[in-house]
């Protein structure tokens, strides 16, 4: 493993997908994706981002040799830290600033054919954080990198609880999504449930494509034609202007969900937080019905908000 240092100080470490075998996929972690795919225990292991973009071949892989998307996505990741940090660092705390100061503990290119699904994934296991993008062209390398890195941004905990009787609970925070799953002390996995996917994704892809779009109204529009989580985006965006945007980055960057859920709760009723994060995460469905009653219960929610603020 090398380690990459940039001119801010911050570090990381990253791992060639030619020298590094793909590690084992079967613990519980986090996945998030398009559409929802799967619900057993052994498929939630990463927040994937990107697109499911029709690419058969890349020009990385031609070669057989990843070295150089290797190199484009580690000056990705680095770029998008400090940029990240210059724009949102007034929402991170302190505590996060020290992680994110320590650095993500591998990075790697790897080839375009590579399972992971979508173009890359961020995975937060045991406390360390890894990122997988997949080797295709340079813009899409740079947007899918630029989504992982706001999830390795976002709020991150992971909270290992003992049981009576051996095995433990682990609760974890990637951004608005909370998990918890429970592996026993022979390692198998159960009781998964997670909640606040598609909020979560929503944002992530929502600011993400403000961040390109900062680097050149090309690169914006480019992720935007991609409509990656077009519908939750969707939603987000209306969420942000009800609610302001101080206080969802306040949540997604800060870890202040509770402070969400209380104003969410204030405009829309009782369990209106609730309410609108499960309909957003029911939109990840690939049923076309069940997508679209899942919008309609989430725009009533927002529009019962939306009233409820202009009221007052």
């Amino acid at each position: 493993m090398k380690e990459i240092s940039n001119s801010g100080g911050i570090k990381f470490s990253s791992e060639t997908a030619e020298n590094k075998a793909v590690e084992n996929r079967t613990e519980k972690a986090e996945i998030s994706q398009p559409f929802e795919t799967s619900n057993e225990i052994g498929s939630n292991n990463y927040e994937m981002g990107g697109g499911y973009a029709e690419i058969k071949s890349s020009d990385f892989d031609k070669t057989g040799n990843l070295s150089d998307a290797q190199q484009s996505v580690e000056f990705y990741c680095a770029n998008s830290i400090h940029r990240i940090l210059d724009s949102e660092g007034k929402y991170i705390s302190e505590k996060s600033k020290e992680r994110i100061e320590r650095g993500i503990d591998s990075i790697y290119a790897v080839p375009y054919y590579s399972d992971i699904g979508g173009t890359g994934c961020y995975k937060l296991h045991n406390n360390k954080s890894s990122i997988e993008v997949k080797a295709f062209s340079e813009e899409q390398m740079e947007r899918t990198t630029n989504h992982e890195i706001n999830h390795f941004m976002s709020c991150n905990k992971e909270i290992i609880v003992p049981q009576n009787g051996g095995g433990h609970y682990v609760y974890k925070t990637v951004g608005l999504r909370e998990s918890r799953y429970f592996t026993s002390k022979e390692g198998l996995k159960s009781d998964y449930e997670t909640h606040g996917r598609g909020l979560n994704e929503g944002l992530t892809t929502l600011y993400s494509n403000r961040q390109l779009s900062e680097l050149s109204s090309e690169k914006g529009l480019a992720a935007q034609r991609e409509e990656i989580y077009k519908e939750q985006v969707e939603l987000c965006g209306m969420l942000e202007k009800i609610v302001g945007e101080p206080i969802l980055k306040e949540a997604y960057y800060g870890g202040n969900i509770e402070g969400l859920k209380k104003e969410i709760d204030i405009l829309g009723g009782e369990k209106a937080f609730e309410n609108l994060r499960d309909s957003i995460d029911r939109t990840l469905t690939r049923d076309p019905i069940e997508r679209e009653r899942a919008m309609k219960e989430a725009n009533k929610v927002l529009a019962k908000m939306f009233d409820e603020k202009r009221l007052n």
